[in-house]
């Protein structure tokens, strides 16, 4: 079986999660000697991600991009890619993430949507609402299979599109983990990541951090872009808690999995998530984590971490963090958590279910 995989929406941005889990997808299959049988459909923007990848253990087919727009990648993927995948004799295509084109392929398809989060929490646009709308519809009715990233996802996908039931399959994301254990520190500082998006509630996380700060003498750090014109920075200063709070806007991938690392606990309040990938590496960084109540960060974390109810309420998770402060989980815990999920979230283990439902639906 040969698979192609799509990476036309790669360029010079961190795409987050997403990015993520397709390098550690692909570095599964690496470390599964699958080189050989997968092709690479990439633009110029993405060519420079993929050198840490040692890429030339894969085949690429360079396509040309004139820019950047998401209407003309949907172009190319609907006039130009299906001809190039056609040549290469590609059996099965991967579609890592959502807007796939207009047109059904002559072999089987499989996309990630990674969650469909706009139906619970509208885009402020109407207008962006209703064409992000059409094109999850146009996705899941031309694509032979669909990847739902947890039971939650699953189950949000099935009851928005109750007619695609048959073609949803659950699989984990992959996670892969740098060997830093023996070196973490457990420094006195929260840290909070992705916070740039509406959904991520910061706010609920800065308010019960100002009332932390006035009794306990811990920081808290930040990181993420900010997408939907949330003046983090402005809000920092606004509550007065500048001297406590680091935001920082992007970090290279190593400083990131640093902080991480050493972090004294791992902290989110966001509202909706398909998985919660960083939610899985701290605690395969053995990072305690205090999450909200969302059914996906709950699953991800097997109702093993530390959880604050209601989701947007500061005084609870203010509670919740004085508790945690005076009863941190203990190493010994930790460690039980960490091994559970490294068996369930394992980049190759996750790489090879993947591989046999390609396998799968070549046989159909």
């Amino acid at each position: 079986m040969i698979l192609g995989i799509d990476l036309l929406w790669l360029d010079n941005s961190y795409k987050g999660g997403v990015e993520k889990v397709i390098f550690n997808l692909m570095d599964g299959f690496n470390t599964l000697n699958y080189n050989d049988k997968i092709i690479l459909f990439c633009n110029q923007y993405g060519l420079n991600k993929l050198k840490h990848l040692n890429h030339k253990k894969y085949k690429i087919v360079h396509i040309e991009m004139k820019n950047n727009s998401l209407f003309y990648k949907l172009l190319i993927r609907t006039f130009v890619l299906q001809r190039l995948v056609k040549q290469e004799k590609v059996d099965v295509f991967l579609f890592p993430k959502i807007y796939t084109g207009f047109k059904k392929f002559n072999i089987p398809t499989v996309v990630i949507p990674h969650d469909i989060q706009f139906k619970r929490h509208p885009l402020q646009s109407r207008f962006k609402n209703f064409i992000v709308s059409i094109l999850y519809y146009i996705d899941f009715h031309i694509r032979d299979s669909i990847i739902a990233i947890s039971d939650f996802d699953k189950q949000e996908i099935e009851k928005f599109y109750p007619n695609i039931k048959r073609k949803i399959t659950k699989i984990y994301n992959p996670i892969k983990i740098n060997n830093y254990i023996n070196t973490k520190q457990n420094n006195k500082y929260f840290i909070a990541i992705n916070v740039g998006y509406r959904h991520k509630n910061i706010l609920t996380l800065l308010k019960a951090f100002q009332k932390f700060s006035k009794k306990y003498k811990f920081n808290l750090i930040l990181v993420g872009r900010n997408y939907h014109n949330l003046n983090i920075n402005e809000t920092i200063r606004r509550l007065n808690i500048n001297e406590f709070v680091t935001y920082k806007e992007y970090v290279e991938q190593q400083e990131l999995d640093s902080l991480l690392l050493n972090a004294f606990c791992y902290i989110t309040t966001s509202k909706y998530e398909g998985f919660g990938l960083t939610v899985a590496e701290a605690i395969m960084y053995k990072i305690p984590v205090i999450s909200s109540v969302q059914p996906a960060l709950m699953e991800v974390s097997m109702g093993m971490s530390i959880y604050y109810s209601p989701i947007d309420d500061p005084d609870s998770l203010y509670r919740v963090m004085e508790k945690f402060i005076h009863n941190r989980p203990s190493d010994k815990y930790l460690e039980r958590i960490r091994n559970k999920a490294t068996i369930l979230y394992n980049y190759k283990k996750i790489s090879r279910e993947y591989f046999e439902h390609f396998k799968s639906l070549q046989k159909e």
